[in-house]
């Protein structure tokens, strides 16, 4: 089976075995996931997000930082009414912040402008399982810069355009890894109007090295193992290429 995936200049294409050469899934334990799929299951979070991101974003857009200063985490502390209690405290942040995406909304509304958003609630050090102060990272339309500061210190905001990147996994990526890991719960939010990926299937009885087509620009591609079940390749297609492949790291 090839699956693709097609998230606006990008395209994502998946081979991996269906019938009888797939392997019997197990039944999920909780608390059994191990290191390796562990780092599986936060690769694909983040390119399920990076799809979400390609869909709906471009350069121009931005994603802004919200951070609590000494008087703004006082306040989210007694909101929290547990001081010590980490889970406590992050759901008082999230409850701010989507108070915060509330006021957008609203103002945004009145524009004739329906809001779009990807925000993150990070609670640890980037690529690290060492706690962090709460801050809030979120993607907004370039619509929404004027609100920000209306709803939230100028002080304790920090943002950065997009890039004009088309490939946005890199900031996917960025994001996903500062968020401690809950069973059963995603890393992220979103409001419910965004774009989705499309998503085409085909079966094929041969399995040969997946290729981008001529004049893509290949963003990552595992490497190819002729024995391997699986493989997976990224790239920017052709007609979007009329650039420098740029550095994308955040």
């Amino acid at each position: 089976m090839v699956r693709e995936y097609v998230s606006g200049a990008v395209v994502e294409r998946v081979a991996f075995p269906v019938g009888n050469a797939a392997k019997i899934r197990k039944p999920r334990r909780k608390g059994s996931t191990t290191p390796r799929k562990q780092e599986e299951n936060d690769r694909r979070a983040a390119r399920t997000l990076a799809r979400l991101i390609n869909c709906n974003f471009s350069a121009g857009d931005i994603l802004v930082t919200l951070s609590y200063g000494p008087e703004r985490l006082e306040k989210l502390k007694d909101a929290a009414g547990a001081v010590e209690d980490g889970d406590a405290l992050r759901e008082a942040a999230v409850h701010e912040r989507n108070l915060f995406l509330r006021r957008l909304t609203r103002g945004l509304a009145q524009k004739g402008i329906d809001l779009k958003y990807i925000a993150v609630t990070a609670d640890t050090g980037f690529g690290t399982d060492a706690p962090a102060r709460l801050h809030h990272h979120i993607i907004l339309p370039k619509a929404a810069f004027d609100l920000v500061f209306r709803h939230w210190s100028r002080t304790e905001v920090d943002y950065r355009p997009l890039k004009d990147q088309k490939d946005y996994t890199p900031v996917a990526e960025y994001l996903t890894r500062q968020v401690k890991r809950r069973p059963d719960q995603k890393k992220y939010t979103c409001s419910r109007n965004l774009a989705k990926p499309v998503v085409r299937e085909k079966i094929v009885y041969a399995m040969p090295e997946l290729k981008a087509p001529r004049g893509a620009v290949v963003t990552h591609r595992d490497e190819y193992d002729r024995g391997a079940p699986f493989q997976y390749i990224r790239y920017i297609k052709p007609a979007a290429c009329s650039y420098k492949l740029q550095d994308t790291s955040y």
